[in-house]
């Protein structure tokens, strides 16, 4: 996977995916984290993103997708218990191209994590209601760009204050 340590930091190449159902949003979480984000996750070395995206579905969730356009490049900037992150995403919308799992909520596949993901079904309405990572998402996902859109994003509320040398 594309993402390493170094002193100042870590540093994270990731893919993600929007999947909308009617008016919701396919979201999930580790049991242990109390935010929510987009599916996906890192990119492994000599993999492309839209391959990467699709291997996480199959991996997660059991099912294929179809990546249908890069909706956003995006350099963000967060704290994790202990670390700033520097990360590249690219966002992609995405279709299912097999059923999901039934319910507005439904674990992951266990074979990878255990215990599993928490996906679930959100409605764009309440998205502002939820920790979601990265926080532009809440207002993005209401209008998807209709090109290519480049952000650089800074999520203040989890970065890090600098350290005194």
């Amino acid at each position: 996977m594309l993402a390493f340590r170094c002193e100042q930091g870590v540093f994270n190449y990731r893919v993600a995916a929007v999947l909308m159902r009617r008016d919701s949003l396919l979201i999930h979480r580790a049991p242990a984290d109390d935010f929510w984000a987009l599916p996906g996750g890192r990119v492994e070395f000599g993999e492309t993103s839209s391959d990467a995206l699709v291997r996480e579905f199959r991996e997660e969730i059991g099912i294929r997708v179809e990546v249908e356009r890069l909706l956003w490049l995006v350099e963000n900037f967060f704290g994790a218990p202990g670390d700033p992150y520097h990360e590249i995403s690219l966002y992609y919308s995405v279709q299912a191209l097999d059923p999901l799992p039934a319910g507005p909520e439904f674990p992951g596949r266990t074979e990878d994590m255990d215990p599993p993901l928490v996906f679930r079904w959100q409605s764009l309405a309440t998205l502002a209601e939820i920790p979601l990572y990265p926080t532009f998402l809440a207002s993005g996902l209401r209008d998807l760009p209709s090109q290519i859109g480049h952000i650089v994003h800074r999520d203040r509320s989890t970065w890090p204050k600098p350290r005194r040398v």
